[in-house]
């Protein structure tokens, strides 16, 4: 019985068994309609944003889970995809697993 959450994801991983890494599509809700809005986007896959992935729960312990040391929610994926990635574990894309981020204003360099 597949554990993943998410019927698009379940229904991914009954056509592909053993999967361990899955990330879905990012939009935003509507156009941008200023320089200071920023919103996460993944079309096409490779990014592995947080708001919308699903990964192996043995394998995200394996792993330590987030670097809780970041000091904002930003980067941490990121960084998560990065050790994937040192370990060879592949990005399954699945278009149809998509949610929408809304827009946010940026802090600009005042943030970091």
């Amino acid at each position: 019985m597949s554990r993943w959450t998410g019927e698009s994801y379940k229904a991914f991983e009954a056509a592909n068994p053993g999967v361990k890494v899955l990330e879905g599509r990012v939009y935003a809700d509507r156009a941008r309609s200023s320089l200071a809005e920023v919103s996460p986007t993944n079309a096409d896959g490779g990014c592995l944003w947080s708001c919308n992935l699903a990964i192996r729960r043995n394998l995200y312990q394996e792993l330590g889970g987030f670097d809780e040391r970041f000091p904002y929610a930003a980067m941490e994926d990121v960084e998560l995809a990065y050790r994937l990635r040192q370990q060879g574990h592949a990005f399954h894309f699945v278009k149809a697993a998509a949610v929408c981020h809304p827009w946010r204003h940026s802090d600009g360099w005042q943030r970091v």
